[in-house]
């Protein structure tokens, strides 16, 4: 996560995701922070916060990114829409020497949430811009769902998304897994751009897959969106 991002459309479907899955649970955040800016154009993308659609899924939500005292995940963590109780692990991710030692100060910075969100640029993987295997084994514990965000590569989603799940339940023995696939279209100056993005959960119970269920629904109905939600139960 970086500062430019705050208040795109990616932290719109971040937050609206958290907010609709942890239910009653205590949120952590763990941000994957990386403080200097990268040199793209994607943080540029709020298009939605013209789209009167985006007010209708979250209304707290949608005021309060629209409203930010600046583009920085800092103001992030202080906007008002956060569950009171909810909890923040912002240090910047180091070097691969430190990593391990970060990886344990992220764990009992979050001892207190029993629903941790993961927020990597790259998904699962093993430089800093990625959530490793290693660090999803610290983080999960009994009664605790744990979660991320994907962004998809351009090679057919379906085999991404089973392959994702395969490495997950084989690595971490995980049982229970459930990835909503979304994709929606913005409209740009260059005309409706398509957005793909990934929320996986695992170690959920039925009650958290069912709202990831009416989450996708919510984006359907309200958005329009593509909704794909795949869901595996190891033996």
């Amino acid at each position: 996560m970086r500062d430019q991002y705050s208040g795109d459309i990616s932290d719109f479907f971040k937050y609206m995701f958290i907010r609709h899955i942890a239910l009653d649970r205590r949120i952590g955040v763990a941000w994957y922070y990386i403080p200097h800016h990268d040199g793209r154009n994607d943080g540029k993308h709020i298009e939605w916060q013209m789209d009167t659609r985006f007010s209708s899924c979250d209304p707290k939500l949608a005021h309060a990114l629209s409203h930010l005292s600046d583009r920085s995940v800092a103001a992030i963590e202080g906007a008002e829409f956060w569950p009171t109780h909810t909890t923040f692990h912002r240090q910047a991710v180091p070097s691969s020497s430190l990593r391990s030692k970060w990886a344990a100060e992220k764990r009992l910075a979050l001892i207190d949430a029993d629903f941790v969100f993961c927020d990597p640029d790259n998904g699962i993987g093993s430089t800093n811009k990625h959530l490793t295997i290693e660090e999803i084994h610290k983080l999960r514990r009994i009664g605790r769902a744990v979660s991320f965000i994907t962004f998809p590569a351009r090679t057919p989603h379906e085999q991404q998304v089973t392959r994702l799940h395969e490495r997950l339940h084989q690595a971490t023995d995980t049982r229970n897994i459930i990835t909503v696939r979304t994709s929606i279209s913005v409209r740009g100056p260059n005309g409706k751009q398509p957005r793909a993005r990934w929320f996986t959960v695992i170690d959920g119970d039925q009650k958290t897959h069912t709202a990831c269920k009416l989450f996708g629904d919510r984006l359907r109905t309200i958005l329009g969106a593509r909704i794909h939600v795949y869901e595996t139960t190891a033996a």
